[in-house]
């Protein structure tokens, strides 16, 4: 029998040559790993558990992230291992309720806390035979970045100015400050400026608004922690523009006529209305009345129909567009001529003066 402390697993494929620490024995073609002895032939592989001290490999330096959940193995060599124990200052682990250590000797630490646990963790393992090792490792709480979250004003109207202030209230340095528009990075045609006030805030303006602006803004904050971001959506209320409209000239009554009020931009839900010398329902007999449609052609137009024109339907008709964004207005005469003014236009005839005796 002879004692090997295990280093590295070897699989069947390499090539390795390993030395008892007792004697002169030397044999190639080994299988091992910690605690035992594989010996491999063509056909099958013999197991032999052989005596070690325990020892145990360097721990590296380990980085936690704050609020998570750090697991720490114990690397241990040897067997058989009785024990594995975990110290920090002196003080024996689990020492809160945090803490916990596993049956094969790992230390979990939850929620990890930067001012707590940053330190030096001793692990300690020690065999039936009384022997034991030690073995410290430090550990490094970093804390991600944590943005302070924003919002847009929600009454913003075309050719307007807005900002966005993205300040990271907590987070180890260094600390990076990023923009991006419905998921992409902002580049020159988006037409904004981005102002780094200082390592933890930024500032996003838009210096006239436009429904090209109109998206998905994220604040991206990140350190060697973890990557942050908070999205905030931007709507710019674009209000309606009317196309212009008119009647014809030379209408008399009997005739009839009709105008088309479009709205040629604005954001939707719109709403178009018509108004008569300002008046809704329209101020008409009921003959005048009937002979009077509103139709509805599209979303962004309605039409207005006058199918037998009377003197009364003269005056001011208003077509009323609204929209979230505002309410604007476009008035168009309509002149009716009567029967007679009709009936004299088309005829010659002599007026005589005399003189008053």
């Amino acid at each position: 029998m002879f004692q090997i402390n295990c280093v590295k697993r070897i699989t069947k494929k390499d090539h390795y040559t390993a030395y008892s620490q007792n004697s002169n024995i030397h044999s190639e073609n080994i299988f091992f790993s910690i605690g035992c002895l594989n010996v491999i032939t063509e056909n099958y592989i013999s197991t032999y558990f052989t005596p070690g001290l325990p020892y145990i490999r360097t721990i590296p330096k380990v980085t936690a992230v704050a609020g998570e959940t750090l697991r720490l193995k114990c690397p241990v060599a040897g067997y058989p291992i009785e024990e594995i124990k975990w110290e920090r200052s002196g003080r024996e682990l689990p020492d809160n309720l945090r803490q916990k250590v596993l049956p094969d000797g790992t230390l979990v630490v939850s929620s990890v806390q930067k001012e707590s646990d940053t330190g030096t963790y001793t692990c300690w393992a020690r065999n039936k035979q009384g022997h034991s090792a030690r073995r410290s490792g430090d550990i490094t709480v970093i804390v991600p970045p944590k943005i302070s979250p924003f919002t847009a004003d929600r009454d913003l109207h075309l050719g307007e100015r807005t900002s966005f202030t993205c300040s990271v209230t907590r987070g180890d340095q260094p600390v990076r400050i990023s923009w991006l528009k419905d998921g992409r990075p902002l580049g020159p045609s988006e037409r904004v400026s981005i102002t780094n006030v200082d390592q933890f805030n930024s500032i996003l303006m838009i210096e006239s608004l436009s429904p090209d602006h109109n998206g998905n803004y994220s604040c991206v904050a990140s350190n060697p922690a973890a990557e942050v971001s908070h999205m905030q959506q931007l709507v710019v209320h674009v209000p309606p523009i009317i196309e212009p409209f008119n009647f014809q000239e030379g209408l008399s009554e009997g005739m009839r006529t009709r105008t088309v009020c479009g709205v040629a931009a604005g954001d939707q839900p719109l709403t178009i209305s018509w108004l008569k010398d300002g008046h809704s329902p329209f101020q008409l007999s009921p003959k005048s009345l009937s002979d009077t449609s509103i139709s509805q052609l599209d979303s962004y137009s309605s039409l207005l129909s006058l199918s037998n024109l009377a003197a009364e339907h003269s005056g001011d008709y208003t077509c009323v567009a609204a929209n979230p964004a505002a309410e604007v207005r476009y008035t168009a005469k309509l002149q009716v001529k009567d029967a007679d003014e009709k009936h004299y236009m088309h005829e010659s005839f002599t007026i005589r003066c005399s003189p008053i005796l």
